[in-house]
């Protein structure tokens, strides 16, 4: 099988010499040459993402096969219709009945008592969220299926025009402008460019979007990315902030941009997948109170507690994935609300999550909302963000040096007005140039900022030592790492690395060092397995920017399990400190499941 996937992939690659690279390519530095960023602050390696070491990890099947299973109701805007042809086959078919989906809290729902009985369309929904049960001449339910809606709520809305009244009043912007952002889990630049070919040809040549080739990650996993792009602030800064020292919080008082944006009077949403490892769910509570006005969540839990709507191995909830769905809520959003200013944020990450390759099942659904959303005028006066919190975190792929790199470098793409470049050529051009330079999510929350109270005008001096610049502002070409609050660990600017051998005398000190921390991280529980050294991958010193700091970056397997862990530390003294955070590179499943925090799991073996 393994060769006829190599044929397979050799072929392709031939072909797309012709199609792909110099369809999709037109705008990229990927020959294998040169560098992405060169600026005087950072330079960045590009790398070739078709090269041979990733030719496993491409894959070639595109269709997901959720359109197989046709559904009996389906939904155009507020109207639940019934798929007449369906109903005609079906010779026992008695009557639907819907129950509306209730939220009691983030992670309970219950279904309201009353139910509507209807065999035909039913128009103008008045609640959001839906189970529809369909019955035979038994009285047996033989069909489930979930809708959301989105219901333009008359009496908030009232309340954000006194609010957006006021802020035109005393803000005076130079233009009121939507918000679009959609975000996808563990999805690189490369492996964008790889996998999801389709939509984004569309995105760059149809949309006209700015890929931001710099852009790099500022820590971990999904939530200590994210907060950062919507509050501007590391999570622990603003968990200090608000005095909050519980690992497991909700996050109600944090201070999210779409508030700033509720309070400037736009309609806002937020629209999460996969409920029980959502962005502000997975170790946390979520919200005690709704954040956005409209808030997908007790839908997606309803969803995914019931599997009689389930298919093709839970991908599929009839004939759409699970991103699909949330990308339909969004559709429906913008719709409802085009005449009025919104936030939309919506966020995918059950399909792209695990392996590198299924990215490639959702092109086609991504590539379909770019088009919607473009036919439908719904872009005419939106800025859209698409972008990623990070690469792919575990798997074979991170043995490979691009693999390492691409861990580091999500993608983020921002469309702009089509009337924009005209309008506000300097910030355009900003823009433009701040794609080819050293970026993060702090950069995104200085936007967005900037959004909400648009000036139309760059800022003329632009301070270095800041940590999030507004991508609206010429960003310093001597920007780096250390300015930008990018880490040694998740930095890719080209540096000067020595590597070590495992028994260079630093080396094996270091090692010991972080073997230590692992163990100790679990020994109070007294049920995990004490881990030693099975053998290095690498070791790499390096000094910091100014030479005033020395790092070691240790690549280390351990015994039990043949675990893999990736960390930065720094020498100070004689002692070494963990830089950052320590990241397990293979898939331990339940292994560590005997401790209860889930921080630490990763770490032990029991």
């Amino acid at each position: 099988m393994k060769f006829y996937k190599r044929v397979y992939l050799v072929l392709m690659t031939c072909w797309s010499s012709v199609v792909i690279f110099w369809w999709l390519w037109g705008d990229l530095d990927e020959g294998g040459c040169g560098s992405i960023v060169e600026t005087e602050g950072c330079v960045i390696p590009c790398f070739d993402p078709f090269h041979e070491s990733m030719w496993d990890f491409i894959g070639y099947n595109y269709d997901l096969g959720c359109d197989i299973m046709e559904p009996l109701t389906f939904q155009d805007g507020l109207s639940l219709k019934v798929n007449v042809g369906i109903v005609l086959k079906k010779k026992d078919f008695a009557y639907c009945e819907y129950q509306e989906i209730i939220r009691n809290n983030d992670w309970d729902v219950s279904y309201s008592d009353e139910r509507f009985r209807f065999t035909g369309d039913v128009h103008n929904m008045t609640v959001e969220f839906i189970r529809v049960l369909c019955y035979d001449e038994n009285a047996e339910i033989f069909y489930t299926n979930f809708h959301a809606f989105t219901p333009n709520n008359k009496t908030t809305v009232a309340e954000l025009e006194k609010s957006l009244r006021n802020h035109k009043i005393e803000k005076k912007p130079r233009e009121i402008l939507n918000v679009i952002m959609i975000g996808v889990d563990s999805l690189s630049r490369l492996n964008h460019i790889r996998q999801m070919p389709k939509s984004r040809q569309f995105l760059v040549n149809n949309m006209a979007a700015i890929e931001f080739v710099g852009y790099t990650k500022i820590a971990d996993n999904t939530i200590v990315n994210m907060i950062p792009m919507v509050t501007g602030k590391f999570l622990d800064e603003e968990k200090n902030r608000l005095g909050m020292t519980e690992k497991h919080i909700y996050f109600d008082k944090f201070g999210f941009i779409w508030k700033n944006f509720s309070r400037a009077g736009y309609t806002t949403k937020m629209a999460n997948d996969a409920p029980r490892g959502a962005t502000f769910h997975y170790l946390q509570y979520g919200f005690d109170q709704p954040p956005t006005d409209h808030y997908l969540r007790s839908f997606s839990l309803a969803l995914e507690q019931d599997p009689s709507a389930w298919h093709k191995g839970s991908d599929c909830v009839w004939n759409r994935s699970e991103t699909k769905l949330v990308l339909d809520y969004s559709y429906d959003f913008l719709k409802t609300y085009r005449n009025r200013p919104h936030f939309d944020f919506s966020f995918v990450s059950r399909m792209t999550h695990d392996y590198v390759e299924s990215a490639r099942y959702v092109d086609d659904d991504f590539l379909d909302h770019f088009k919607r959303l473009k036919r439908d005028g719904l872009l005419e006066n939106a800025i859209l963000l698409y972008f990623a919190d990070h690469g792919m975190r575990f798997g074979p792929i991170l043995f490979h040096e691009m693999g390492q790199h691409e861990l580091r470098m999500p993608m983020m793409y921002i469309v702009l007005p089509r009337w924009f470049k005209s309008k506000y050529p300097e910030i355009y051009y900003n823009l433009l140039n701040n794609s080819k330079k050293l970026t993060t999510a702090f950069d995104i929350f200085e936007t967005l900022k900037d959004v909400v109270h648009f000036t139309g005008q760059p800022r003329r001096n632009v301070n270095l030592e800041q940590r999030g610049i507004s991508l609206f502002d010429d960003i310093p070409e001597a920007r780096a790492c250390e300015d930008a609050g990018i880490s040694p660990q998740w930095c890719t600017c080209k540096r000067e690395e020595t590597v070590l051998e495992r028994t260079d005398p630093l080396a094996k000190r270091a090692i010991a060092s972080l073997i230590s921390i692992i163990n100790s991280s679990v020994k109070e529980h007294g049920v995990c397995e004490i881990r030693s050294l099975s053998r290095v991958r690498s070791v790499k010193y390096f000094p910091s920017k100014n030479s005033q700091k020395q790092y070691l970056k240790l690549y280390i397997v351990l015994f039990p399990e043949e675990a893999e862990f990736e960390a930065t530390l720094r020498l100070t003294d004689t002692v070494f400190i963990l830089d950052g955070e320590i990241s397990r590179i293979d898939r331990y499943g339940k292994t560590g499941d005997c401790i209860d925090i889930r921080e630490l799991q990763k770490f032990c073996f029991c």
